[in-house]
């Protein structure tokens, strides 16, 4: 679970200077056996994989998805212990860097790829992901098709309340020219 929060730092009077940006990665599952990949401890695994997991993430932030589809195939064997929640998270930060991208192939093959192959099932921010790539290359059937499944899978409040997906539509909508 990756974990965002704020700490403050105060001054030698007591006074807040200011808050910073933390970023925590937690691994919460135990391995399912005492073999871990790459004859790794278990604790040096899960820290490997966050400082990896930060480095995938700051590749999909910036939309680059050849370095952030590297680092994924590098975290892959890493991740046979791991949760499917967790698996779903390295998916869905791949996605994120299609989704910047606006490589909606790409996007789609990794959405297939995480449901056939690894048989994870996507949660609504993978369906958001999948909506903004959609929507940034102007592909409105195809966001309108995801829209439909993640209303099918979570319920249209799950959908109207998703401001992000709403405003992604709308983005679509008009770069479609519809």
């Amino acid at each position: 679970m990756i974990v965002d929060h704020f700490e403050s730092s105060n001054t030698n009077d007591g006074s807040n200077i200011t808050n910073h940006h933390v970023r925590q990665c937690h691994i919460t599952n135990e391995p399912k056996s005492n073999k871990t990949s790459k004859n790794l401890s278990p604790q040096l695994s899960k820290t490997l994989c966050c400082q990896l997991w930060t480095q995938l993430n700051d590749f999909a932030s910036a939309g680059d998805s050849t370095n952030c589809n590297k680092m994924f195939l590098t975290l892959t064997p890493l991740l046979f212990n791991a949760s499917k929640s967790w698996r779903r998270v390295m998916h869905n930060t791949l996605l994120k860097s299609y989704a910047n991208r606006g490589d909606c192939i790409n996007a789609t093959r990794c959405y297939r790829n995480m449901k056939l192959h690894f048989k994870l099932e996507p949660n609504e921010k993978t369906y958001g992901k999948l909506i903004e790539s959609a929507s940034r290359e102007g592909k409105l059937d195809l966001a309108v098709s995801m829209c439909n499944r993640m209303k099918e899978k979570f319920g249209i409040v799950a959908l109207e309340n998703n401001e992000f997906v709403v405003n992604s539509l709308a983005h679509c909508a008009g770069k479609s020219g519809n």
